[in-house]
């Protein structure tokens, strides 16, 4: 505040609001950096604020509030400097409770970030609501964190991630009787994480956080393989939320960053986590992540590398989720051709050509002959039985789809087929009702006509 008045000040004002259009935040930084450079200065004979009129029109300004601020980070005090670094690799915004966590950290470099939110929020860097911290403009977060040494950037973000990490269950030790991560990763144990300061974040969020961090560090700054695989691990639990959420582009995100950290070669088990299982549940999840995009290229690399890696009876989820993929472009020949081949290599009797009228009656006697033996309430008892049975009757079900679209003689055959397995197994349950229905509707058509009707009736 000058104190001086209004005549003296209205060619400056004019200069002020001319640069800054009126915002506030900006026209206070220009005067601040006029006291800085001298345009304005105090005179101690007249004692009274003084402008150079000389220089006022000459004041080379930036054209936004967001560079101008740009421009006078560099007369930050270091602890605000560094806190700011800090939050520029926590992004755009982050939460006050992880920032509250990070200053109990060992990491030395976010010691004192606390107490330094409100300086930066008083200079108009940063803005604190809803337990939120933010930076008042992306342009400003940017320049801060590219202004970082790469080096240095990929420590600070490893060193964060590591530390939120080992706040969670998801450690090192517990990673040790992993065996598998299945789908229900909802299992992972999640707890509050309180702070000094009161604000609680669930250990998912703070998984999801170190996460990120540890993505930004890249593998190539990881060097050690118990730790890649740890962090594949984190993408993976990630990845499957995400999938949860039908947020499948930022799924697949996670599960390329985990493939990333997993590397190439790493199949095989090393007696401490299971790399195979750990490799096949994110090469699993990026190829039904794509599907989801309908991205039937990157479908197709990502199950051709489970096809590569693992034995038949492990792969049949990544080729349902490939005749999945070939069922959107209406590749209903390819898909019949790939499930009888697939499931003539289960070992389940299916004729390698399309039956005849005479196959077709002896399949549906021979499955009338197993179904006699079962009484209706054991049928109508829902069981389920373990995955790789499932996974079978998905394959069939998806074959049996193809052939409907085509009319082809397979579908009464593979109805017939899907029923005798069931009885088999034992397994009764949703999946296997359409094959129920099915033989009896071909029970009932083949029953009032002969073998020498159109074949065509039978598949309709």
């Amino acid at each position: 505040e000058l104190k001086l008045p209004k005549r003296l000040v209205v060619e400056l004002g004019d200069v002020v609001h001319k640069r800054t259009s009126g915002h506030i935040l900006f026209a206070v930084e220009l005067l601040n950096s006029m006291v800085r450079d001298s345009t304005i200065y105090f005179s101690m004979n007249r004692r009274q604020f003084h402008c150079r009129i000389d220089r006022l029109y000459s004041l080379k300004t930036d054209e936004t509030v967001a560079t101008f601020i740009i421009s006078t980070l560099s007369t930050l005090n270091p602890d605000a400097l560094k806190a700011l670094r800090i939050l520029s690799c926590c992004g755009f915004h982050t939460d006050l409770a992880v920032l509250n966590l990070l200053e109990e950290s060992n990491i030395s470099s976010c010691h004192g970030i606390c107490d330094c939110l409100q300086y930066l929020v008083d200079v108009g860097i940063i803005d604190i609501a809803g337990g939120l911290v933010a930076f008042t403009h992306d342009l400003i977060q940017q320049h801060v964190y590219e202004s970082i040494d790469l080096t240095q950037r990929r420590e600070l973000h490893f060193n964060i991630a590591l530390f939120l990490g080992l706040k969670t269950s998801m450690n090192s030790t517990s990673i040790k009787a992993m065996s598998s991560i299945e789908d229900d990763f909802i299992n992972l144990y999640v707890a509050e994480s309180k702070t000094a300061e009161g604000p609680v974040i669930s250990e998912r969020s703070l998984l999801s956080i170190a996460t990120d961090h540890v993505n930004l560090a890249s593998p190539k700054f990881i060097s050690e393989l118990s730790r890649r695989k740890l962090f594949a691990t984190w993408n993976l639990i990630v990845g499957k939320e995400m999938s949860v959420r039908s947020n499948f582009g930022c799924a697949l995100h996670y599960y390329e960053q985990g493939i990333l950290f997993i590397g190439n070669g790493v199949w095989i088990d090393d007696g401490v986590i299971s790399n195979h299982q750990l490799c096949l549940d994110l090469y699993e999840g990026a190829s039904n992540a794509s599907l989801a995009m309908r991205n039937h290229k990157l479908v197709d690399y990502y199950t051709s590398v489970i096809f590569q890696n693992v034995r038949f009876e492990r792969s049949i989820p990544a080729w349902i989720i490939l005749m999945t993929s070939l069922e959107s472009f209406g590749k209903h020949k390819e898909i019949v051709d790939k499930g009888i081949r697939l499931i003539r290599r289960l070992d389940i009797d299916v004729p390698p050509s399309p039956p005849g009228p005479r196959e077709l009656v002896e399949s549906m006697a021979a499955t009338t002959r197993l179904a006699s033996g079962f009484r209706v309430e054991q049928i109508r008892k829902v069981q389920s039985r373990g995955r790789h049975v499932r996974n079978v009757f998905q394959l069939i079900i998806r074959t049996i789809v193809a052939t409907f679209s085509l009319s082809s003689p397979y579908l009464p055959c593979l109805s017939f087929v899907m029923m005798q397995y069931s009885l088999q197994n034992e397994f009764y349950g949703i999946e296997t009702s359409v094959a129920f229905a099915n033989f009896a509707y071909f029970n009932i058509v083949m029953n009032r006509i002969t073998l020498e009707d159109n074949i065509g009736l039978l598949s309709r």
